[in-house]
């Protein structure tokens, strides 16, 4: 997806706008660039907007609200298109020159107490403005995109992955009317000591009491689950050595869960009657299969003539 992302970048950074202008065509279908200065917290914004071409219903559009945007808009737009091309998609980001990294840090993530700052807050990066940019996610994006095209109020989502599963985890639990579905992807509820679950109780009695019923998906990555939080623990009082232990612990757990998936889909996918494993190579390490009826088939080399000369389509493919 990477060269979706690289594609609708440069046809927006090369599309040609009137002066003023603050959108611009991109290159998936149906959507548009547009650029916000925050009055609120001064910053720059990209919002990247598909609007379906088919009418809107009688209550307007329902809408996708995406963190890290530029990263899954192209994703987004695909599944929705497979589903009939019914949603308002915007993918919240920032512009093309700005540093990224530094301002998504800010952005998305809560204050750190003294007691939970380790060396990694030496650098000069700045973290704790996720309350001011819900705001503008509330005041100046929303009104901006109720503007361009009919919407429904009632029909909202917002997701977020990683430090964006922090912020729409606070959202929830802060602002659960703010839209109708959160869905959060490994959220980073590590961040400063899992200071983002001290607002669950009240959050908890609000929806057992009835006053609010929003809808929810959490997911998260196999093992890195308890991973980061498993090490910083083994790590001992020192914060420097638990965000050092954390990091590690989770990028070790994303190994594991990359390994263990590959090895599972191994498992629970027998090859077919008709066909039977050739065995691993350097070139493809996971084995490969032949669709092809077993008398014709020997252990031969990926490349061999002989297993081209058998093969009928589809000849060779990865496996799993």
């Amino acid at each position: 997806m990477r060269w979706l992302q690289a594609l609708v970048f440069g046809a927006w950074l090369i599309a040609p706008a009137a002066a003023g202008d603050t959108a611009a065509p991109i290159a998936v279908p149906n959507s548009q660039a547009l650029h916000l200065t925050s009055a609120l917290n001064g910053k720059s914004y990209a919002l990247l907007v598909h609007i379906p071409a088919t009418p809107p219903p009688p209550n307007g559009y329902p809408v996708l609200y995406l963190l890290d945007g530029d990263a899954y808009f192209g994703t987004a737009y695909d599944l929705d298109k497979s589903r009939g091309d019914k949603l308002v998609i915007v993918a919240i980001a920032y512009p093309p020159e700005a540093d990224k990294g530094l301002l998504r840090g800010e952005d998305l993530t809560l204050p750190v107490a003294a007691e939970n700052r380790g060396a990694e807050f030496n650098l000069p990066v700045r973290v704790g403005g996720l309350d001011n940019f819900l705001k503008v996610v509330e005041r100046e994006i929303k009104p901006k995109i109720a503007a361009l095209t009919p919407i429904d109020a009632k029909h909202q989502a917002f997701f977020g992955h990683s430090f964006g599963g922090l912020a729409v985890l606070h959202a929830l639990f802060t602002e659960p009317d703010a839209f109708e579905t959160f869905i959060i992807a490994s959220p980073s509820i590590w961040w400063n000591g899992r200071a983002v679950l001290a607002d669950e109780e009240k959050f908890r009695a609000a929806v057992a009491a009835g006053t609010i019923a929003p809808r929810v998906l959490i997911c998260a990555g196999g093992p890195a689950r308890n991973a980061g939080a498993d090490a910083a623990r083994a790590a001992g009082g020192d914060p420097g050595r638990q965000a050092k232990a954390r990091r590690l612990g989770c990028h070790r757990a994303q190994r594991r869960s990359a390994g263990g998936a590959a090895r599972s889909r191994q498992r629970r996918r027998p090859l077919p009657r008709d066909v039977r494993r050739l065995p691993r190579s350097r070139s493809w390490p996971g084995g490969v299969r032949c669709a092809q009826p077993r008398r014709h088939l020997r252990p031969v080399g990926l490349t061999s003539p002989a297993c081209r000369r058998r093969r009928s389509p589809p000849a060779l493919s990865p496996w799993p």
